[in-house]
């Protein structure tokens, strides 16, 4: 939110403070309001064009990203673009004409001094730069020595974005010709079952790599997610004590399946 009115906000604020100048002036000396207006819109402007092109550039890397992260950040940095150029054409188009209509003839363009709050930030502020200027190396050994331990805690962080997903298990669907039968599918599956059989955990395969499975073939018409019969679908449980490693589990099922069901995608 605090970036979508920025622009505006930057614009605004040029445009109060030179009103505030000008009405300063001799009723002589002083321009008429839209000009005041548009020379303080066209001062500031190639400042809000490079801080909304900053802004932009930051996020360019999103589009980068591959996947799950992204999936889930490519749409966000699109979105978020999109909102701050929205926001550097109303502040370009839009804001100075309200300004020209709304801040000439209001009280506080009007007032002599700032007001309360103004004061009181401008107050605290002044300390601040004060103490600052008292002791400059003290603060920059203090800044370099916060930047040193910020950098050593970034090499303490994971390179990934999100882990790789691992809920052990594994889906499984085939995909027979759009005219398949029932009775095929099923004779197909039964094909498949064999190849997960065989890598099933048991007493004479104690190292199995898969602890059980279920099929499902078609989905009834009713359903969300209704499916032809040509369409089924398998879900593996692994077993955690296997010592094969879940893309060597994979590929090995790929080629198995590959033997038992040829043509199936």
């Amino acid at each position: 939110m605090g970036e979508l009115v920025d622009d505006a906000i930057v614009d605004v604020e040029n445009i109060f403070r030179r009103l505030k100048q000008n009405n300063r002036l001799p009723i002589e000396a002083q321009k008429s309001a839209i000009v005041i207006v548009f020379e303080a819109s066209k001062e500031i402007r190639s400042s809000i064009v490079f801080g909304t092109a900053v802004v932009i550039l930051s996020f360019m890397p999103l589009f980068a990203l591959s996947g799950v992260e992204g999936r889930l950040f490519t749409p966000l940095g699109f979105a978020y673009i999109v909102s701050i150029l929205a926001s550097f054409i109303v502040s370009m188009t839009v804001t100075p004409v309200l300004s020209y209509y709304l801040l000439p003839k209001s009280r506080a363009t009007h007032h002599e001094g700032d007001g309360f709050l103004l004061r009181v930030l401008k107050r605290v502020v002044s300390h601040l730069v004060r103490l600052s200027m008292a002791m400059p190396t003290t603060l920059i050994i203090l800044t370099w020595i916060a930047v040193g331990l910020a950098a050593w805690q970034m090499s303490m962080l994971g390179r990934n974005f999100l882990p790789p997903f691992d809920e052990g298990s594994i889906q499984v669907n085939m995909t027979l010709p759009p005219s398949s039968s029932l009775d095929a599918s099923n004779k197909v599956a039964g094909a498949i079952d064999r190849v997960f059989q065989s890598m099933q955990k048991s007493a004479e395969n104690p190292a199995g790599e898969i602890l059980y499975f279920v099929r499902r073939t078609g989905r009834a018409e009713m359903d969300e997610h209704a499916s032809p019969v040509n369409f089924g679908e398998y879900i593996l449980s692994m077993n955690p004590e296997s010592h094969t490693n879940r893309d060597e589990i994979i590929a090995r099922l790929r080629e198995k399946i590959s033997v038992e069901a040829p043509g199936v995608d």
